[in-house]
Parts: C-alpha cells; structure tokens; sequence
C-alpha cells in the first residue's frame, strides 16, 4: 500500500522541538492541527531512533517496479489483442 499523508520533516522536526521544550501531547496537537497519537508515535520514533526522517519499512519489494509496467504497458500496446490471436488458431472470440 502506498504511503500517504505524511507529515514533512519541517512539521516532525517542530513536534520534536515543541516536546523538548516541555509542551505536552495534546498542547502540540492543538498548536499543529496533528492527532495526538501521531505526536506520540514521532516522539517515540525520535527516541528510538534519533531520527525524524522516514525510514524504510520492512516486507518484500514490489515485484515489478513504476518503470518496468510502463515498459510493459508498451508491450501490450504493441500486441494485437487476444481474440486476433484466438481466431488465427480456429477459436473464436467470446
């Protein structure tokens, strides 16, 4: 699944200054327009890992990557369609 609605990194850097400089949870919420468990979830990752940046997930890799469908998307193009192939073997097309 895609990532979405990421926060930058300008918004997680100011989350974690906000918190160090002694402003709670739901204070940075409020001030940021960011949910609480959000908020949580940076500063936990902050003190695990010293990092604010995304950091790369685990599971297998896409099998096949954006460049590889579009240059199999050309492929098809190129291909007559199916049912021209079907009739060329005396089947006929549905």
């Amino acid at each position: 699944m895609p990532r979405s609605n990421q926060l930058s990194e300008a918004v997680r850097r100011r989350i974690i200054d906000l918190h160090s400089s002694g402003n709670g949870y739901k204070r940075i919420s409020k001030e940021l327009s960011v949910h609480r468990s959000t908020i949580r979830k940076i500063i936990y990752k902050w003190r695990k890992f010293r990092t604010v940046s995304t950091l790369p997930r685990s599971g297998r890799p896409r099998k096949n990557a954006p460049e590889g469908r579009c240059a199999a998307q050309k492929e098809v193009e190129k291909e007559p369609p199916l049912s021209t192939v079907y009739e060329g073997y005396g089947h006929t097309a549905a």
